[in-house]
């Protein structure tokens, strides 16, 4: 019983790792424990956890994933040095890294440092030598190309992960900023953020 599920789980495993070799797949199996595997069944696994510290592993995988996660901010393509950044900015990358970009509007970062939206923009301005909006435009280039030529996923996948309500929303605002749709942004070469 345990083998035929076990071999279930190597084939979808497998079968997710091929059509998605940037993302990482979390599959929870309560009953599992190590005596159930043999190596050749451990290859298609990046992480597996198993035994009493099961919590404590789980959090460590999750922090090292967290670190490589694809909406981490890219910071040498904004000439920044995270370790640089005053404590004030450093909290709102990492608002950004864990929000929405919706919910990364001037007012919303604005209201979480409880300062006045024009303070932060001056302030973000005088720290980065970058406007606010002229960041987050960039950022959003970057997380589109990701999402659309490394990770290879639809415009309708796109704009779900951005956070569009609908994929015409999605697709109007892509063709405004860019001069053509999303399906023709495959594989065409990335411009880096200057």
């Amino acid at each position: 019983m345990i083998a035929k599920q076990l071999g279930k789980i190597k084939e979808t495993v497998a079968g997710l790792h091929r059509k998605y070799p940037h993302i990482y797949f979390l599959y929870y199996f309560p009953t599992l424990n190590m005596d159930s595997f043999q190596y050749s069944d451990l290859e298609n696994f990046n992480y597996i956890v198993v035994g009493e510290h099961r919590i404590r592993g789980f959090s460590e995988i999750m922090l090292t994933l967290s670190k490589s996660y694809w909406k981490k901010i890219p910071y040498d393509k904004f000439d920044l040095v995270y370790e640089k950044l005053s404590p004030r900015l450093k909290k709102v990358m990492n608002y950004i890294e864990t929000h929405g970009l919706k919910e990364c509007g001037t007012s919303n970062i604005a209201r979480y440092l409880t300062i006045s939206a024009g303070y932060f923009s001056q302030e973000f301005k005088r720290e980065t030598n970058l406007n606010f909006r002229d960041f987050m435009q960039k950022l959003l280039d970057h997380y589109e190309y990701i999402i659309l030529n490394k990770l290879n996923l639809s415009a309708k996948s796109a704009s779900q992960i951005l956070g569009y309500s609908e994929l015409s929303s999605f697709s109007r605002s892509f063709k405004k900023r860019k001069g053509y749709p999303p399906s023709h942004y495959k594989n065409l070469e990335y411009i880096e953020a200057e």
